[in-house]
């Protein structure tokens, strides 16, 4: 209900509200923006003479800054609900932990493979750290069909064609030689390392 107090001309305030009680910095950018535009159209206006251009120019930025700012504020209602749902029930946070599980497996992954591989980066099928990707140059078929858009029978071609090449250097590499859609190969990028062939199963 703030985009209404007083008229709708504090909606800048909803943004900041929800945007550090969501964690959503776009929010926070979007309500100091709007106010900026706001309070300058404000003091535009009263430090000018009536009817003049400066004038008309001032009380237009209050106006969209006021219009704006208010509609955008009901729409991101249902989003900043939504958030919220996810903030009270801790999956943002498990998600947010995850993605930085993720972001330290690729970093092990390029700059310590070896490390990466004895930590089990990319093998869920393993006890160990898999960061929540799949490396496609150790892990099982089974574990490489659960991929987004992967099924048996690719999955069984990727081992087996690797196996005959002894891995692959990159994800484009194993495409072109696998013969992977594009659109397939975009798909799971973010899911994927390919690190070197262990000596483990």
């Amino acid at each position: 209900m703030l985009p209404l107090v007083p008229l709708g001309l504090l909606s800048f305030g909803a943004f900041l509200y929800t945007g550090i009680k969501a964690r959503h910095r776009p929010w926070i950018v979007a309500g100091v923006v709007y106010a900026a535009v706001l309070y300058a159209g404000f003091l535009i206006t009263v430090s000018s003479d009536d009817d003049s251009l400066a004038s008309n120019v001032g009380i237009t930025l209050v106006l969209v800054a006021w219009g704006v700012s208010l509609v955008h504020a009901f729409a991101i209602r249902g989003r900043y609900l939504e958030r919220m749902e996810l903030l009270e029930g801790g999956e943002y946070d498990r998600a947010e932990d995850r993605l930085e599980e993720r972001e330290e497996a690729r970093r092990l992954a390029r700059e310590e493979p070896e490390r990466a591989l004895e930590l089990g980066i990319g093998r869920p099928d393993r006890s160990g750290f898999d960061g929540g990707l799949v490396d496609l140059n150790n892990a099982p078929a089974d574990v490489i069909e659960e991929l987004a858009g992967v099924n048996r029978e690719l999955a069984e071609r990727i081992v087996a064609t690797r196996e005959d090449v002894g891995g692959f250097s990159s994800l484009d590499d194993l495409a072109q030689v696998c013969e992977l859609p594009v659109a397939l190969v975009d798909r799971i990028r973010a899911d994927v390392v390919l690190l070197p062939r262990g000596t483990r199963g």
